[in-house]
């Protein structure tokens, strides 16, 4: 590793064990993977980022103007959204959630959804708008109800680009760079104080959907790196011989990280239980989980807060029936979904938690794919033979995590502990979308997509077992599939971005 890359390592930590003589060292200790793993980050995850975030035209990523205008108007220091009362297009009045917000934010926008080309002639309006000096109600729903944790960079940016006088399309990509110079720094933070996990803390940096997500003004770009950053520390205190009696400043900081990423979006408060592995008990054990389930009260408390006094009901829908699952006799009559109405759904068959969640799973196979990247509006397909690729990277970067020893005091138990950590996480994000998104009394869970997932996949690591592979078979071949599909998504992102939203 060059010097211009000499990051403190793992491995400096511990002593390196010796090699024969005449042989050359065998790739297994967290230092050399860790190097590797920052090298493969920095030369082929973060140019692709920074490609993206001047490609992708500004609002082409999922959510991304309504993000904006939640970015505005913290830059202004609000931090809640609010309920007011708009007037639709046919004279009707509705209570929507949003935030005071300068519109010329949303102007400078090129895209507005699935389907919209970017010509010169809207490129030119949206590099002319201009700051209107006075903000207006924007409906964000349901964007208003979320703590503004991950904001914080981009508000800060918009907020020293209209102080100097530069226009809203500056802020605009100012703010997609600096959210990603900030997930950069994470990543490599992370890459660096694990002390396993390495691949597959680096293939969820380098998803090309993940990559997307952080080269723009989406909060969940540095959320799932926030949670990358977390598990990482995680590692760190797991191999520490005293780990299952102590808590070591790496838990502290990483239980703080799983608790900013809970009050960011409350279904990944599950999380938290990460910290409290390996199961025992003790009173360490104890100590551990009272401390995690305090980290989360802010969490639930937000949740509680912004579902009293900032929730309304959306989308806005034509009247509809209530569907099959409907436990009255008679079908009423609803506009949009129904928290309240949902829940006697669940109610009257609350095993529907469970069946409605696997069945949703099932009927949407294409958010395994959505899962590696669908980018744009969940529009841009990559082709076919990308996602076969970061597939074989998954399996091998599993591959390679556990051609290790397992963290002490880790066994069978906590394997399947985690195993269902992981399944009831799966389980609130589908219920917090069918309470808030889907129509009532519908068969299927509406609105998650595979990125909602993304957190899920750094937890795999905090419990790997031992993988015995033959000693020739070292950890650096299972990298090559990781290498090969960054390069590809590299060259290939891109030119699939231009492709589906620049007029030819």
């Amino acid at each position: 590793m060059s010097k211009a890359f000499a990051f403190r390592t793992v491995s400096e930590d511990r002593p390196r064990s010796r090699q024969p003589a005449g042989q050359a060292p065998s790739l297994h200790l967290p230092g050399q993977m860790s190097q590797i793993c920052v090298v493969i980050f920095l030369t082929l995850v973060v140019p692709l980022g920074i490609i993206l975030a001047f490609v992708t035209p500004l609002g082409g990523v999922a959510d991304e103007t309504a993000h904006a205008l939640r970015a505005e108007s913290l830059s202004h220091g609000d931090i809640l959204g609010f309920r007011a009362l708009i007037h639709l297009p046919d004279g009707s009045p509705r209570i929507a959630a949003g935030v005071l917000a300068d519109p010329g934010i949303a102007a400078a926008a090129t895209v507005r959804g699935p389907g919209d080309w970017v010509t010169s002639d809207r490129m030119r309006a949206a590099r002319a708008a201009q700051w209107q000096g006075q903000r207006s109600f924007a409906e964000i729903t349901p964007l208003a109800l979320y703590m503004p944790v991950f904001y914080v960079p981009a508000a800060l940016t918009i907020a020293g680009i209209r102080l100097i006088d530069l226009r809203p399309a500056d802020a605009f990509l100012a703010a997609r760079l600096v959210n990603f110079a900030i997930f950069a720094v994470i990543g490599m933070l992370a890459l660096t104080v694990a002390r396993r996990g390495h691949a597959i803390l680096l293939c969820t940096l380098a998803l090309p959907m993940e990559v997307s997500l952080a080269a723009s003004l989406n909060q969940d770009g540095l959320l799932i790196a926030v949670t990358v950053l977390a598990v990482a520390l995680l590692t760190r205190h797991a191999d520490e011989p005293t780990s299952s009696m102590t808590i070591s400043p790496a838990w502290i900081a990483a239980a703080a990280l799983l608790g900013l990423v809970a009050l960011a979006k409350i279904p990944y408060a599950g999380l938290l239980l990460l910290p409290v592995f390996p199961l025992a008990w003790s009173r360490a054990c104890r100590l551990r989980l009272m401390l995690a389930a305090l980290c989360a009260v802010p969490a639930l408390g937000w949740a509680a807060y912004a579902m009293a006094h900032i929730a309304t009901p959306w989308p806005p829908l034509p009247p509809y029936h209530a569907g099959p699952l409907w436990p009255g006799a008679t079908h009423p009559i609803f506009t949009s979904p129904d928290s309240a109405a949902q829940v006697k759904v669940l109610a009257a068959r609350p095993w529907r938690i469970v069946t409605l969640t696997l069945q949703s799973l099932w009927a949407k196979k294409a958010i395994l794919l959505e899962f590696i990247g669908i980018l744009g509006f969940v529009s841009v397909r990559l082709p076919s033979s990308v996602y076969a690729l970061w597939g074989l990277a998954l399996l091998s970067a599993a591959i390679a995590d556990r051609k290790g020893s397992q963290p002490s005091g880790f066994g069978t138990r906590d394997q399947c502990a985690l195993a269902v950590m992981l399944g009831l996480i799966v389980i609130a994000i589908y219920m917090s979308q069918y309470l808030s998104w889907t129509p009532v009394g519908f068969p299927i869970v509406i609105g998650p997509t595979g990125r909602y997932f993304l957190p899920l996949l750094p937890a795999t690591v905090v419990l790997i077992p031992r993988l015995p592979l033959p000693a020739v078979l070292g950890r650096g071949i299972f990298l090559l599939p990781l290498v090969i599909a960054a390069i590809v998504s590299l060259i290939v992102t891109p030119l699939c971005v231009l492709d589906a939203f620049y007029a030819p």
